[in-house]
């Protein structure tokens, strides 16, 4: 289970870090642009986005689409992913976040 936002402050350090991570390297501009954007935030501004994150909301910047983080993921218990159908899938229905 992959949940790669936590809160606006692990949101911010996980741009902010990953951001430094790919400047030593020789990887496009191009590749990881939304971690690049976020990076460049305040404190305040990595907060509202959470706000906006939670609520729903895209968030273009970032490439966010407004899939809402308000859901009690419990990997640990569940025998496939999903169990309750709570999360949004592709038009092929296989389950994967778009």
């Amino acid at each position: 289970m992959h949940v790669p936002y936590r809160g606006p402050r692990q949101l911010l350090g996980k741009f902010q870090e990953s951001t430094k991570a790919l400047e030593a390297t020789d990887i496009v501009p191009e590749f990881a642009w939304h971690w690049r954007a976020g990076s460049q935030w305040s404190v305040d501004e990595a907060e509202a986005t959470w706000h906006r994150m939670r609520a729903g909301e895209p968030v273009p910047p970032i490439g966010w689409t407004g899939a809402s983080l308000d859901l009690t993921a419990r990997p640990l218990q569940w025998t496939v992913s999903d169990p309750e159908g709570m999360l949004p899938s592709t038009d092929d229905d296989v389950g994967v976040l778009v």
